[in-house]
């Protein structure tokens, strides 16, 4: 990892560590980074001493992401099936979020808290904060789910390679419609 001035002028510093690859990178509330790749352990970076402070073991594969969430803890996404909530101050793993049948490539944190992700298994699933336990599977897409937002009405939408947008219940992960364009020829 790299850390430039500003301007993307001048390189400050080199963190060095990872073993191989890296997917990418955060800037953590408290000013310290977080790094993800393909060497299965996402880092801690102090960026005032440039050391590594934290190494967050227990991922089998690649880590394709992770994110901070609003209580400080880091949660993280592999090609493994499985996400990964973490203490952001010791690096030590609180849970393994189980379920997805292929790499999950996305997560996000909900506004009542729940966690949602998605993965190549074209599947949703809602994730119960504080039990930790998948609490609703949106199923429904055809193929690799790609991207999801909350919307501000209390619905999900999804999407996919399968050419929909799904629109959900975020209380139950009910399909409420489907969007699907039209394949005219001209």
């Amino acid at each position: 990892v790299r850390v430039w001035d500003r301007h993307g002028l001048r390189c400050l510093a080199v963190l060095r560590g990872h073993l191989r690859a890296l997917e990418g990178a955060l800037e953590l509330s408290d000013g310290r980074l977080l790094s993800w790749g393909f060497d299965n352990a996402p880092r801690v970076w102090d960026l005032r001493s440039c050391a590594c402070v934290a190494v967050l073991e227990g991922h089998t594969e690649a880590v394709y992401g992770a994110l901070e969430l609003s209580d400080q803890r880091l949660l993280s996404w592999s090609q493994d099936h499985t996400l990964r909530l973490w203490s952001n101050q010791s690096g030590a793993c609180l849970a393994v979020l189980d379920g997805h049948r292929n790499r999950v490539k996305s997560a996000l944190e909900l506004s009542d808290g729940r966690l949602l992700s998605w993965a190549e298994d074209a599947t949703l699933r809602l994730w119960d904060d504080q039990t930790r336990v998948c609490i609703a599977v949106l199923d429904g897409h055809q193929i690799s789910v790609n991207g999801a937002l909350e919307l501000s009405d209390a619905r999900l939408l999804s999407w996919s390679g399968d050419r929909t947008l799904r629109l959900w219940d975020r209380r139950d992960g009910v399909c409420l419609a489907v969007l699907q364009g039209h394949d005219d020829e001209v």
